[in-house]
Formats: C-alpha cells, structure tokens, sequence
C-alpha cells in the first residue's frame, strides 16, 4: 500500500471511529480520549472496558486506552493489533495468548525492535520475527533461539548492525570467512570471536591484520 493511500485508509477510519464515539454519545469527549491522563478518559474507560465496541473505538484513537480494557478484550486480535499498529507499546498489554501471535508481535517489532522483549519464545525462534528484529537492532540476536543463531542471513543482518555481535553467533558461523571478515572490517577486535580455525588459517589473517596489526595478537598460536 503506498503512503497516500495508507494516509486516505488512515483518515476514513478516524472518521468511522469518531462517529462510533457519536454513537455512544461520546463525541465531545473525544479530546479527553486523545489525553490518557486526564481523570475523565479514565472513569469513562473503567466504566465502558468490557464495552467490545466503545474499547475498540477508544484504542483507534489512542493505543494507551488499551491498558484499561477488560482482560477479556486485551485477548480480542482486533483491538490488540489496532493498538500496537499506533504503537508497538501496546503490545505490554496484550494477553499472553496475542504476545505469540505472529501478526502482532510483527507489527510491534517492525516498528522497534525492542518490541521483542514482550514477545513469547516461540517468536524468539521465528525466523521472519527475528530477521525483522535485527536488521533494526543487531543486539537482538541474543534473544535469538538456538537454531536461528546458526542462520547466516539472520547472523550477517546482526553483524552488520554490531560487529562484536559476533559473540552471539553459532559456533558454526564463527568459522564463516565472509561473517568474520564482515565484522573485523568494522571492529578488528571481533577477530577474537573467531572459530580457531579461522584464526590459525593464514590466509585469512593476513587479509584481516590488513584492518591493523594489532590483530596479530587474537592470531591463533600456530601462526605466532
């Protein structure tokens, strides 16, 4: 969907929503909705939070009224994506159940990164949640599962964000020529993440002590 469009659907379901607040005979308090923190928006959300219609209305308008909904709705798909759509805090609020739906924690990730500290587990092994997450925050392949940590695309998007990221790699891809050198081009001192074999091989670390000679000093015994 291109931007102008995206702006047009944005609009018309600012107006769809603010005449659902008319419905409910809302209307004129739309500027308290919009303010979290005023008293008024808060006795209204109380009082309307297991209200499906009123508390989806109210999210649209501003993803904070979320953390006054009824548990129940805090576990409608709907509502919860509304919110994080506005912002990927949103998703704090959300029911267990929707913090290991894909489609939202995607939508919350790709906004921040950091998103991913509210996501279940098994998110945490999602290769499409995961390679979202590090292309914007390498350091997020800590969080990774096993199993994605021995993914080069994944890997190479993190180092490319950090070299000494590095460090959180599968052993595997410690011994990879094109990863290693990624990362020692931007911070030589990421050599000594390294798989030994890689720092033994002679070849390698002469293209590497290129970025400095202080380099010889993660250079494996053999080559000393």
């Amino acid at each position: 969907m291109s931007l102008s469009a995206y702006e047009e659907e944005r609009k018309a379901r600012i107006q769809h929503n603010q005449r659902k607040l008319d419905e409910l005979g809302l209307g004129g308090d739309r500027a308290a909705l919009i303010e979290p923190s005023a008293k008024r928006t808060k006795r209204l959300l109380k009082a309307q939070k297991a209200d499906r219609d009123f508390v989806l209305a109210a999210v649209q308008q501003d993803w904070r009224a979320i953390q006054y909904a009824a548990q129940s709705l805090k576990e409608d798909h709907e509502i919860v994506l509304a919110a994080v759509h506005q912002d990927w805090r949103a998703i704090q609020y959300a029911a267990a159940p929707l913090k290991a739906d894909s489609e939202v924690v995607l939508a919350a990730v790709r906004q921040d990164a950091r998103a991913l500290y509210s996501a279940a587990e098994s998110l945490k092994a999602d290769r499409e949640t995961m390679l979202a997450a590090v292309t914007q925050d390498g350091s997020m392949l800590r969080l990774a599962s096993e199993p994605l940590r021995e993914d080069r695309e994944i890997v190479m998007a993190a180092v490319k964000q950090g070299a000494r990221l590095l460090r959180f790699a599968a052993n595997s891809l410690k011994a990879d020529r094109e990863i290693v050198m990624a990362a020692v081009t931007q911070d030589g001192s990421a050599l000594q993440f390294a798989a030994e074999t890689l720092r033994a091989d002679r070849e390698f670390m002469l293209a590497a002590v290129k970025q400095g000679a202080r380099l010889l000093r993660f250079a494996a015994n053999s080559l000393k």
